[in-house]
């Protein structure tokens, strides 16, 4: 299984990686790393073309950022 290090280098070369994505928000699920939780779901929805999804996912960050 990959690092966490080795997850985060998949997504700056490809930031629509679905497994890469997920073992990420786990980590900083379980870390209590909000910020960087955030920026994870900034980056998919940027990355993703369901735009759906990506809405979805920004709501998500703001949740977030309002409960920090």
């Amino acid at each position: 299984m990959p690092s966490e290090r080795e997850y985060e280098q998949v997504l700056q070369k490809e930031p629509a990686n679905g497994d890469a994505f997920v073992a990420l928000r786990k980590a900083y699920r379980e870390s209590n790393r909000f910020d960087k939780l955030v920026t994870l779901y900034e980056t998919r929805a940027q990355a993703i073309e369901d735009q759906a999804k990506a809405a979805e996912l920004f709501y998500l960050a703001a949740e977030v950022r309002l409960d920090i």
